[in-house]
């Protein structure tokens, strides 16, 4: 966000889209992130002992690196939204303490009124969770 000013001169100047510099920021900052998410994955895998193999790992890995990906999408569109960055702050976090509440972790789906009950179904970091245990506890045999 503090780079803000700049983008709207180069918009101006028609020198490029800032849909440009947004995507050329997510493919700079992947391998950076991808190499600090092998390591976590590493540490986090084989210390909670889930099933040895490399196709079991590397799906692991694949799914934290789209999670990864997700929530930095959310975080830069929250960016893009809001006016200033105290804005961004407070809608992120009402955001995603509300992603949290209606994931089926605190309230679960019976209990979630009717009329918010679709935010259920977007909780794309509940999903990564389930997705990883069931590849690491369903078909393999132990």
């Amino acid at each position: 966000m503090m780079g803000r000013p700049i983008v709207n001169k180069h918009q101006a100047f028609a020198f490029h889209r800032p849909a440009a510099l947004w995507v050329a920021q997510i493919f700079v900052d992947l391998p950076f992130a991808m190499t600090n998410i092998m390591c976590y994955s590493l540490i986090a895998y084989f210390s909670s002992g889930l099933y040895r193999t490399a196709g079991a790992f590397f799906t692991f890995y694949l799914y934290i690196v789209v999670g990864y990906v997700v929530m930095t999408l959310f975080f830069r569109s929250v960016g893009v939204v809001c006016p200033d960055f105290d804005y961004a702050m407070k809608f992120a976090a009402v955001i995603i303490t509300f992603f949290v509440l209606a994931s089926g972790y605190l309230l679960p789906y019976n209990f979630i009124p009717w009329w918010i009950r679709w935010t259920f179904w977007i909780k794309y970091f509940l999903f990564i969770l389930y997705l990883t245990l069931a590849r690491s506890h369903m078909g393999f045999p132990h």
